[in-house]
């Protein structure tokens, strides 16, 4: 009894030290990836910086679980093959201890890990993905001179509006703008008018209205392409933006968003097939790590990368199985419990036929 719990103290120690380690290389792979993914993004929707630091943050927060469940499984597997390496694995066999035995001393993190996974899948990750759908949907509804660039002629409203200026500096507030020396060609009333101004101000009230304040400057009246007016000013406000002149439609409606409750609520066939998919994903955790640790078992002169490669094919073949479930379901060709337990069937069958060829204990 004193032996087997000083392998379980080892075992729980060492793999929650590789997964811990491996769970830290995972997430600044993705964090890199999700940074670039962002950055380009942000290029076409106009986000701030302030949203480009919030959608990275909620995207890595979303794919959390996916991290974790990579994480347990790859450092499961390097910790065993490491073991049977340097047949630390094969002595505690020969001891009396099988594969089930090394689930027991592994089942404090493969529990643990397969309840925060079911957390995150089933109601942290959709809050995350409804908070990306706000901002972008909020960024696709604003208009494109929200930030305004320097030094470059702007054609705004099909080209009714026309703005240039020489030089912009942020201000205090997330979309307002400090200008010098402001050009603005507007025609999209009955008279067209040109506006020069020394210096102005971009800002965004509570309403989410744009307006430009300008001080210093003329507003030129054109008739015929000549000036007939001029009136000097020293403050001069323009509303050049108020949210009921945007007609385009949000983002398109996202399963992913909706909560657990919402899903079970709506009960349509593509509802059901994300619910499918979500309560997959700790089930999918928990047998692969089984079938981890049986897959994991070689001799020290057996090829190293064996195991390995075992162990990709059948995650794959897993994932590709609750894909096709979830089509066959959003579809409606299988029903919805159908195809919930049919590829966790094949796999729990899968592990069974493995177990077989070893020896009970």
């Amino acid at each position: 009894m004193k032996n087997k719990e000083i392998l379980k103290i080892y075992f729980e120690k060492e793999s929650t030290k590789l997964f811990l380690f491996t769970l830290f290389f995972l997430t600044l792979v993705v964090l890199t990836n999700q940074l670039y993914l962002v950055l380009r993004e942000s290029i076409s929707a106009g986000f701030s910086e302030i949203e480009i630091i919030k959608i990275f943050s909620f995207k890595m927060l979303r794919d959390l679980s996916l991290i974790i469940s990579i994480s347990l499984i790859i450092s499961i597997s390097i910790f065993l093959r490491k073991s049977y390496k340097n047949s630390e694995a094969v002595i505690i066999s020969s001891g009396g201890v099988s594969e089930f035995g090394f689930f027991y001393y592994l089942r404090n993190l493969i529990f643990l890990t397969t309840i925060l996974v079911a957390f995150l899948s089933l109601i942290f990750s959709p809050m995350m993905q409804e908070k990306i759908n706000d901002m972008e949907s909020a960024a696709q509804e604003r208009p494109d001179f929200i930030n305004l660039k320097q030094g470059l002629f702007q054609k705004f409203q099909n080209n009714e509006l026309i703005i240039y200026v020489k030089k912009i500096n942020n201000g205090e507030g997330e979309f307002t703008q400090d200008l010098s020396n402001v050009f603005i060609y507007d025609s999209s009333n009955d008279i067209t008018n040109v506006i020069l101004a020394k210096e102005g101000r971009k800002f965004q009230d509570l309403d989410k209205n744009i307006y430009l304040l300008l001080s210093e400057g003329s507003v030129n009246v054109l008739e015929n392409r000549r000036i007939s007016k001029i009136s000097e000013f020293d403050k001069y406000k323009i509303k050049i933006y108020e949210p009921s002149q945007n007609n385009r439609d949000n983002i398109d409606y996202d399963v992913r968003s909706l909560s657990l409750l919402e899903l079970i609520a709506n009960s349509n066939l593509k509802d059901l097939s994300e619910l499918q998919y979500r309560i997959s994903q700790p089930i999918v955790i928990f047998l692969m790590s089984v079938i981890v640790i049986f897959l994991s078992r070689t001799s020290p002169r057996e090829n190293n990368n064996l195991s390995y490669i075992k162990i990709v094919v059948a995650y794959v073949i897993y994932y590709s199985l609750i894909i096709v479930s979830k089509s066959l379901i959003e579809s409606g060709q299988i029903s919805f419990l159908i195809g919930l337990l049919i590829p966790h069937l094949i796999i729990f069958l899968f592990i069974f036929s493995i177990i077989s060829k070893y020896k009970k204990y």
